[in-house]
């Protein structure tokens, strides 16, 4: 029998209406996720009440941006000698082609040398992006005028054929920083580009194949095949970012895709709040915190990485302003809507409740904008460089809190008394681990090479593009002093410490009152969901087309499709004053 429906019944979906649908379906994630605000905003000191996640043992750290400094009107070496104080494990730091050459014929390494040395007098890991083309920082490009006679094609991919000289000038510089590093014992990873294969912002169109990336990555390996490459790439946490990103780069995925592809470890770049215009006294904002996409992409390439072996890293967590300019303002006793304090902390505790709940976890936990916290400091307002401490406090406990460590620090650098013991010597008891002596990243265990690994993967499965890593060089666990020294002082060798994976399927069950299940604090918050990834698996063998998540037609896997999108929280435009 048919039913045609009552009076009282919906219209069938047909005609004008499946237009309206798919207008709204699109509409409504994207007012749910914008918001029209002044950006300068009173400091609430919502920050020092805020509950902290503990990081369950990963350790944390920052990236360290020479030319943010000097165009916050700081000194460089001074602004990293204040930050490496701080009791983080790991630092991220970047290997720009055009300043080390300058000129043709010309390697100058001393502008990294400088920063490595001070990383290490610090104790600190050191992760070093070797570039060539593209390095964290602003502007992102760093390629030497005398390697690249004309700019690159607007619009076009660059590929290994088109820039073959463009290339192998990188190959070689990669090389040589590679080569130059790989004896120093702190040196745990080599990053290799920046967000890839993305376009460059909203600057540039052209974009770096995935076949560029790989030759780029199999340098790295070839000249140190001890420790692991990471690639990183830009997490979209909100509608039109997410449907941007993946129409530019629905050829061959974007930098995640092809991270998870080629990397041992995968590096997302947590951004959930950015401007997008300014208009007299009022900025429009995309706000993704409480969005589906973010977590539920976490989710897919954590299980991705779990299955493969690989690590995953939040190797950028935002903790500055992302303005409508390049430089974030800082506005005298003031922040800025896009970050402010508080949600630093936020920001942290959102990924580190993904990695929580989505095994193998995150190995490490990077903040980004550690230069412009210093700026506000100078400018009397402390706050986002306390707010970092607290997060540190919450992985140090029994520790004298990080702000008194730093008070302390600061009287006895003013020529005044800090207390009847002094900050040094305080780090130096067992309860106060100095800095940088916090875990490393990976578990202890049996000694194996990251080399001997890549062999024995692809005995396992021929075909598959990336290598599969247990552990960085040189790990250990806080309080084994002696042990840490043997590190240090042992060759590189292609064999270092790695330990064993968490059972399958294990996690924290449940979560912290006032969460729900996928551990948010405000009801009505949405969580993990996705972001249909757009990997190519044309020609990149087995495991691309195991990874290829959302391929036309008949190329998909069972289980991808539409029941993964979701159009996001319901709501309309905020105007918030």
């Amino acid at each position: 029998m048919t039913d045609r429906g009552g009076p009282g019944d919906a219209a069938p979906m047909t005609g004008t209406h499946s237009p309206l649908l798919r207008t709204a379906a699109a509409v409504i994630p994207f007012a749910a996720e914008l918001r029209v605000a002044r950006p300068e905003r009173r400091l609430s000191g919502q920050w020092q009440d805020m509950a902290v996640e503990p990081s369950d043992g990963a350790p944390l750290g920052i990236s360290f941006r020479p030319l943010q400094a000097q165009e916050l009107g700081l000194d460089p070496k001074a602004a990293l000698s204040e930050l490496l104080h701080y009791p983080f494990a790991v630092v991220r730091l970047a290997a720009y082609w055009d300043r080390i050459e300058p000129a043709p014929g010309k390697f100058d390494p001393s502008w990294l040398d400088w920063q490595v040395d001070a990383a290490e007098r610090a104790g600190k890991q050191i992760i070093i992006c070797t570039g060539p083309v593209k390095a964290f920082g602003y502007p992102e490009f760093f390629v030497p005028p005398h390697r690249l006679p004309a700019p690159l094609p607007e619009g076009q991919l660059i590929t290994p054929e088109t820039h073959r000289p463009l290339l192998e000038a990188g190959i070689e510089f990669l090389t040589r920083i590679v080569d130059r590093y790989a004896r120093r014992s702190q040196v745990i990873a080599w990053q290799v580009e920046h967000e890839a294969v993305d376009p460059l912002g909203m600057e540039h169109s052209w974009r770096l194949s995935a076949d560029f990336a790989a030759a780029e990555v199999a340098a790295a390996r070839a000249a140190d095949p001890s420790r692991p490459v990471l690639l990183n790439g830009f997490l979209p946490v909100t509608a039109p970012v997410a449907a941007a990103q993946w129409w530019r780069t629905r050829d061959q995925g974007d930098s995640l895709a092809v991270a998870s592809r080629l990397a041992d470890t995968v590096g997302i770049d947590y951004y959930p709040r950015h401007a997008l215009a300014t208009r007299g006294r009022r900025s429009v904002y995309l706000d993704g915190a409480a969005s589906r996409l973010g977590p539920r992409r976490y989710r897919k390439l954590a299980s991705r990485a779990a299955a493969y072996g690989q690590r995953m890293m939040i190797t950028e967590i935002q903790a500055e302003p992302w303005e409508a300019v390049t430089v974030p303002p800082s506005p005298p006793g003031l922040g800025m809507y896009s970050c402010l304090p508080e949600q630093v902390i936020d920001s942290y505790n959102r990924c580190v409740r993904w990695s929580r709940r989505n095994p193998p976890g995150a190995s490490a936990y990077l903040l980004w904008g550690a230069e412009y916290w210093l700026l506000r400091e100078r400018q009397g307002d402390p706050a986002y460089l306390r707010a970092f401490g607290r997060i540190l406090d919450s992985q140090l406990p029994g520790a004298l809190p990080v702000a008194e460590q730093q008070a302390a620090r600061d009287q006895e650098q003013r020529g005044q008394p800090g207390g009847d013991r002094g900050v040094e010597e305080r780090a130096a008891d067992d309860r106060h681990p100095v800095a940088g002596s916090a875990r490393v990243i990976g578990r202890p265990g049996q000694v194996d090479g990251v080399a001997q690994r890549h062999d024995q993967r692809d005995r396992a499965q021929p075909g598959r593009g990336a290598p599969q890593w247990d552990h960085y060089p040189g790990q250990d666990v806080l309080g084994d002093d002696q042990e840490l020294e043997d590190v240090h002082r042992r060759p590189l060798s292609g064999q270092h410490r790695h330990g064993g994976q968490s059972e399958p399927g294990a996690r924290q069950a449940g979560g912290h009152a006032g969460q729900d299940e996928d551990g948010q604090l405000s009801p009505g918050q949405g969580h993990a969901d996705g972001h249909r990834e757009g990997e190519h698996a044309a020609g990149l063998g087995q495991r691309d087309q195991a990874l290829a998540s959302d391929l036309p037609g008949d190329q998909r896997r069972p289980g991808d499709g539409a029941d993964e999108q979701h159009p996001g929280e319901v709501g309309l435009p905020v105007l918030d004053d």
